[in-house]
């Protein structure tokens, strides 16, 4: 399912091929795509260094860092669990040229339970900026229910970033985007509406006020002639995602603000 996805997007990317009014599959959002997606579409790098929003490549290919972490004792950089093969591999940083960390902590059971943690060398820490690329933030963790159709905000490295598929007329995929998600509840899952690509995985989804709210692990894409890629998307909410492996890592793991503050998994500010 995932590789097919990637043939649909080559064809309707990579050669414009009309896919009659729309052609819809479910797909990881990330880099299990990539093999049989077409090569990125030229772009100047909008995120560099290691911080939410940058683009990062491992032995599966090409995906996004959500958030910037910290145990106290090191820094990590999120992404989805289906991004990484296993943990100790190395995970390099597109507009660095090379690896920064190694892989610390894997899980991939569910869109809810697909989530990474990567430990950044400390050598590079000085090239860690945890305030996103675009839009306001992290400014805290969203936690519990919202009301429907909540806005939200995003940014990731889909290979459709600055591509159109199938017209001239359609606005290009641009790499900051908007949503909305109808429905919110406490659950450990989120789901919301708006244009979506393989390469999108781990990418961080805000709330209007900079709060953290999930990573992007699941894409439903429509890739229609007359209005370009729309479609839904999921994953896991951040709280939920860091609980589960602060557990696995023995160790209280916390969310690090734009400003260098410490959010724990269930929104308290601590510094």
């Amino acid at each position: 399912m995932r590789r097919g996805i990637g043939v649909i997007l080559a064809l309707a990317i990579g050669v414009g091929v009309g896919l009659g009014p729309a052609a819809t599959a479910q797909v990881a959002a990330g880099s299990s795509c990539d093999a049989a997606g077409p090569a990125p579409a030229p772009l100047a790098d909008p995120c560099p260094g290691i911080r939410p929003g940058s683009w990062i490549s491992t032995g599966l290919g090409r995906c996004t860092i959500d958030f910037i972490f910290s145990d106290r004792r090191s820094l990590y950089a999120g992404t989805a669990g289906h991004c990484v093969r296993k943990v100790g591999d190395r995970v390099y940083s597109k507009s660095l040229g090379r690896s920064f960390g190694r892989v610390a902590y894997r899980v991939e059971r569910s869109y809810d339970r697909d989530f990474a943690l990567v430990a950044v060398d400390p050598r590079m820490a000085r090239r860690v900026d945890p305030a996103a690329c675009a839009w306001n933030g992290p400014t805290g963790i969203a936690a519990g229910a919202r009301p429907d159709l909540t806005p939200v905000r995003y940014m990731g490295y889909g290979y459709a970033v600055g591509s159109v598929p199938g017209t001239d007329q359609a606005q290009p995929l641009t790499y900051a985007r908007e949503g909305v998600a109808p429905h919110l509840d406490a659950s450990a899952h989120m789901d919301f509406l708006g244009p979506v690509s393989p390469g999108d995985s781990g990418a961080g989804v805000y709330l209007e006020n900079g709060n953290a709210l999930g990573v992007i692990t699941v894409a439903e894409v429509s890739i229609s002639t007359d209005d370009g890629i729309r479609g839904t998307a999921g994953g896991g909410r951040i709280g939920a995602l860091m609980l589960a492996a602060q557990k696995k890592l023995g160790t209280p793991l916390y969310l690090v603000t734009k400003n260098w503050k410490l959010v724990t998994a269930t929104g308290r500010m601590v510094r």
